[in-house]
């Protein structure tokens, strides 16, 4: 395997692993700037001949391993991203609460009583 390639491939798994990072710490906005990068590393081993790679099975496997808990983590996300797009949907309010503990009402109208004649 040529040094470039090698080397690429380790910058890959690099990128895989600060995805990850920023997966798990719900940056989509990092996820989004990295794109370009991933794509241009990703072609590496698009446009390698077979078996360039023999002589590293255990960086393929760690890519592997790595692209393969990225997709899991992403598609957790939608699902999470999904699931508080239809509760919004279904709710007037939501409450929550900052990192500092206060209490926070979100949409809705918040605590208006009806009144019967």
């Amino acid at each position: 395997m040529m040094r470039t390639q090698l080397s690429q491939a380790r910058a890959l798994l690099h990128r895989l692993q600060a995805d990850r990072q920023a997966l798990v710490a719900g940056d989509f906005r990092a996820l989004a700037h990295s794109a370009g990068e991933r794509e241009r590393l990703l072609a590496v081993f698009e446009g390698a001949p077979d078996g360039a790679f023999k002589e590293a099975p255990e960086l393929v496997e760690d890519i592997k391993s790595a692209a393969a808990a990225n997709a899991s983590l992403m598609a957790s996300a939608r699902e999470g991203v999904e699931a508080a797009r239809h509760l919004l949907s279904q709710s007037q309010r939501l409450e929550t609460y900052t990192s500092q503990g206060a209490r926070l009402d979100i949409g809705g109208k918040g605590g208006t009583t009806e009144t019967r004649s």
